[in-house]
């Protein structure tokens, strides 16, 4: 075997080397172009695709900003104590809950929730209690949603 012949084998060694190399990374190649365009059809078919339907259904922002309470003692020198409830909101009226106490029944204070519409910037009173009462009246805003409109608060 003489010196071309032994340059000929090897350099046909490096040859199928390489190819072998070539082919695999042909392969890589290939099955990365076939998963990048399987997930874009996936992704696109999911993005067509419509969100469940579940009805129209309202829905009501809280509104707990906009309403303050506010407990007049000897209310305009009544003798009475009163709890008022205030919209600030100058556009939309405000379907509130509150907890009021004490509500006798009928000898015993007990709490009370007591549901309240209020129109837009206004203030309307949710309990009055004389001043002498004891214990003394309490009440607590608990929920405040916005009244959307052609539905009724409660």
């Amino acid at each position: 075997m003489g010196y071309n012949a032994r340059n000929d084998e090897i350099r046909d060694n490096v040859t199928r080397k390489t190819e072998g190399a070539m082919s695999f990374l042909g392969a890589k190649f290939q099955n990365c172009v076939a998963t990048a365009i399987l997930v874009s059809v996936v992704l696109s078919w999911s993005a067509e695709a419509a969100p469940p339907d579940y009805g129209y259904r309202p829905i009501a922002i809280p509104a707990t900003v906009y309403i303050a309470t506010k407990i007049y003692r000897n209310y305009a020198n009544s003798g009475f104590t009163v709890c008022m409830a205030i919209n600030t909101n100058i556009r939309r009226d405000i379907c509130a809950v509150y907890d009021v106490y004490p509500n006798f029944i009928p000898i015993h204070p007990v709490h009370s929730l007591i549901p309240q519409y209020i129109p837009y910037n206004s203030a309307v009173s949710l309990w009055v209690a004389r001043d002498t009462q004891r214990p003394a009246l309490q009440c607590k805003l608990v929920s405040a949603k916005y009244r959307l409109s052609g539905f009724s608060c409660f």
